[in-house]
């Protein structure tokens, strides 16, 4: 849904956010703290259209639309999926958008979930983001294809 670009003037909230800023190249913390004026009169509307999407049955895909002002790799998905939820989806609806949604919608018939004989590409997080979304910010572990990347 891309909700993050119309919400640029909440990245400087992930910029200065603890337990991501540290993972934060000086750069894109700067693009994060950038902002768009004028979006404000589409930020409800893009809030309900996802409301009304989900209602409707139409699968929502993740995704943040990096790196336009207030946006950033990574970092922003926290953010699309913390709005997914301000929408009206639960947290699993959310990260069911972030996961196998999209895998299932590009066909990427490998990745999407944790099954025997697919890629291990996993974030690992402190808490539970089924029941509090802000929780994937908390990441311990990246795995990505069964290695472990650094933090």
């Amino acid at each position: 849904m891309t909700l993050a670009v119309y919400h640029s003037c909440e990245g400087v909230k992930l910029a200065n956010d603890p337990r991501l800023e540290p993972k934060l190249e000086a750069r894109w913390r700067d693009v994060l703290c950038e902002r768009v004026d004028g979006q404000e009169q589409f930020q409800e509307y893009g809030l309900a259209a996802v409301r009304l999407l989900r209602d409707a049955g139409i699968p929502i895909l993740a995704g943040s639309d990096s790196a336009n002002p207030g946006t950033t790799y990574g970092a922003s998905m926290h953010h699309e999926l913390e709005l997914l939820v301000r929408s009206g989806l639960t947290a699993t609806e959310a990260l069911t958008a972030a996961t196998i949604a999209p895998a299932k919608h590009f066909r990427l018939c490998d990745r999407g979930r944790i099954a025997p004989g697919l890629r291990a590409d996993l974030v690992l997080v402190e808490g539970d983001p089924t029941a509090d979304i802000d929780a994937t910010r908390s990441i311990q572990e990246v795995w990505r294809n069964g290695i472990r990347l650094p933090c």
